[in-house]
């Protein structure tokens, strides 16, 4: 029953792509740029870039041309919407989410308005949607059924799953085929949807993205085909998604040569307060919660990291270098939300062995870090109390990464 759902969902769907040399990614606006920042943390901005068939992206850099597995991160000029829990939400299979309303199923396509500038899908990419979270509904989304779609439905204070095929969704009903009969079930009543794991992988000849958009959310898959005003993105199979360009924020790369610590899991971590309390260290965010950010005083501004360690005085993180990876290299600071206090040590070892330490204050800006590793199995990130022991100390290893060197 699922196959077939797939085969009527692809037929109607399949997107015909004619096979180019080379794709053209250009401004909305005349002054708008694109930052293309590289593994080395350098960045190249240009109003278009242009990539071909063999890799390499062209544009406005000076006559320079470099290759898709140096990027970590495209940046459009627009500004990410602040929307992060809004519902009802449609889940992708591949990773990430967007809000939606009015969502209509039709022939195997989903069809609905979005900030995001996403607007149709086929049924084949969508995990879920969402119109009432709750743990039942996320453990359903992470152990999807098989053999079956499942609506969740509400009954009174008590959630059940109805398990079936969906066959549609209007803006009052979701028709599900139960026990060999279409059966309607009031929208009302709904708290989500959840599809069949269809268990398609992607092609591994694609370049793995993870796509935000400037009026909220997110698509992973892999970068199919990015030409003109238009960004194809497989989620699987022979399933696509299509967004404009023009929504787009920022693309972030996936590249075997480079892993960020705040993915990975430290052998060891260590930390003790003094005076302030203790908070522990985090992925991704200050120890405060916030996202990671460095006061630059030179431009009187913040700036803000989406990777990285937030930590405090005194703590010690031990990482496990079994890539063969052979540089560390990293942004470092006291976090901005300390409004300018803070005075500590920062010191990177590896295998024991001190490669880098600076003194840190809250008003010194963002310091960084690149140093060997090479044939190093461990590096330690240490922070030590400076002249105000451990007040405000909330310092921040803002894109930690291994890299390997070409």
């Amino acid at each position: 029953m699922n196959l077939l759902r797939l085969m009527i969902g692809l037929s109607s769907r399949l997107l015909v792509l004619i096979s180019i040399g080379w794709f053209t990614l250009s401004a909305s606006a005349e002054d708008a740029l694109f930052r293309l920042t590289r593994i080395d943390g350098t960045v190249l901005e240009s109003e278009s870039i242009s990539i071909d068939s063999s890799g390499q992206v062209n544009g406005k850099f000076d006559g320079q041309a470099i290759s898709v597995d140096e990027l970590v991160l495209i940046e459009a000029g627009s500004n990410m919407s602040g929307e992060s829990s809004a519902v009802p939400r449609l889940f992708f299979v591949t990773g990430g989410s967007v809000a939606l309303a009015s969502p209509v199923l039709d022939q195997g396509l989903l069809d609905f308005s979005s900030a995001s500038g996403v607007s149709s899908v086929p049924l084949e990419a969508v995990r879920s949607i969402v119109w009432e979270p709750s743990d039942i509904v996320t453990q359903l989304i992470d152990n999807p059924p098989v053999d079956s779609d499942a609506v969740v439905v509400r009954q009174g204070d008590q959630l059940r799953g109805v398990e079936g095929v969906i066959e549609g969704l209007d803006n009052q009903h979701v028709t599900v085929r139960f026990k060999g009969k279409s059966r309607k079930i009031g929208l009302g009543k709904v708290a989500a949807i959840v599809m069949a794991d269809l268990q398609m992988s992607l092609p591994g000849d694609l370049t793995a993205v993870s796509v935000r958009l400037a009026g909220g959310g997110v698509i992973k898959g892999g970068l199919k085909v990015w030409k003109n005003e238009l960004i194809v993105i497989a989620v699987g199979g022979d399933v696509e998604v299509e967004m404009p360009v023009s929504s787009l924020a920022k693309m972030v790369i996936e590249n075997e040569r480079l892993v960020y610590l705040s993915d990975l899991e430290p052998v060891s971590a260590q930390q003790r307060s003094m005076f302030t309390f203790e908070r522990p260290w985090r992925s991704d965010r200050s120890v405060e919660g916030n996202p990671l950010t460095l006061f630059d005083p030179q431009q009187r501004q913040k700036i803000r990291f989406d990777k990285g360690i937030g930590t405090h005085s005194w703590s010690s993180l031990l990482f496990a270098n079994d890539r063969g990876l052979d540089r560390f290299m990293a942004t470092v600071g006291i976090d901005a939300e300390t409004n300018g206090r803070g005075n500590c040590r920062m010191i990177v070892r590896g295998d024991g062995i001190e490669l880098w330490s600076g003194n840190v204050t809250g008003m010194s800006g963002p310091q960084p870090v690149d140093v060997s590793i090479r044939g190093i199995q461990s590096v330690e990130l240490e922070v030590d109390p400076g002249e105000e022991f451990d007040l405000a100390d909330h310092a921040n290893w803002c894109n930690a990464r291994f890299v390997k060197s070409k």
